[in-house]
C-alpha cells in the first residue's frame, strides 16, 4: 500500500478513535469487542474499507474491532441492525451513498438516517459524475433541469449497472420529474 494512503488511513482511524473516546466519556473504551457492520457482501469496497479501519483500531485500543457483513435488502438489513443496536459505541456502521438514497426509494424503513445515527468520520470520498450521450440536447445541469421541466411526463431510459431496474420516478421541488434506480463512511450507533 502506498505510504500516503497508509498515513491517511491511520489519521482517519485516529480521528475515529478520538470521536469514539469522547463519546465514551470517563469510561475506558472499549471494554469489549466492537462490531463494524458492513451492509454489503464481503470483498466489496465497503468491506475492504472496514477491514482497513478495523485492524489499526484493534491495535490502538487493544480490543477487537471485527467486521460483520450483512449483504441483503439493498443495505437496509444491515443498516436496520445497526439502528436497533444499543447506542453505546460498540456497533459501527460503514455506509455508502445508499444510506441517503434508500430513504427516498423505500416508503418505509426501520431507521431514520438522521435521528438514529451519529457520524464519526468521513473515511473516503468517491467522485460521482453526471454524464449524457453527446447527442443529448442538454450540456449542463441547468439545461437538463430546463429540459426536464419542459417535458415533465417524459421518462428517460435509466441504466444503473449491467442489469437494468425499473426506475423510480418522482417529482422534485424544481417541478421536474426525475428517475432513480436502486443500486447495490462510518457511522456510530
Amino acid at each position: 500500500m502506498q505510504p500516503l494512503r497508509r498515513l491517511f488511513l491511520r489519521l482517519a482511524c485516529a480521528a475515529a478513535a478520538l470521536c469514539i473516546a469522547t463519546v465514551a466519556g470517563a469510561q475506558t473504551y472499549p471494554t469489549r469487542p466492537v462490531r463494524i457492520i458492513v451492509p454489503f457482501a464481503a470483498g466489496g469496497p465497503a468491506a475492504v474499507l472496514a477491514h482497513l479501519i478495523a485492524q489499526p483500531l484493534s491495535e490502538t485500543f487493544g480490543q477487537s474491532f471485527y467486521v460483520e457483513n450483512l449483504p441483503t435488502g439493498a443495505s437496509n438489513v444491515g443498516t436496520t441492525t445497526a439502528a436497533k443496536a444499543p447506542a453505546d459505541g460498540y456497533t459501527l456502521l460503514v455506509v455508502t451513498p445508499s444510506f441517503v438514497i434508500n430513504p427516498n426509494l423505500y416508503a418505509r424503513l426501520a431507521y431514520d438516517p438522521i435521528r438514529d445515527f451519529t457520524a464519526v468520520i468521513l473515511a473516503v470520498t468517491s467522485p460521482h459524475v453526471l454524464i449524457v450521450n453527446p447527442s443529448f440536447p442538454a450540456n449542463s445541469v441547468k439545461e437538463l433541469v430546463v429540459l426536464a421541466k419542459a417535458n415533465p411526463t417524459t421518462r428517460p431510459p435509466v441504466r444503473a449497472s449491467q442489469r437494468s431496474w425499473r426506475p423510480n420516478c418522482s417529482s422534485s421541488r424544481s417541478g421536474s420529474t426525475s428517475c432513480t434506480c436502486p443500486s447495490t463512511a462510518a457511522l456510530r450507533r
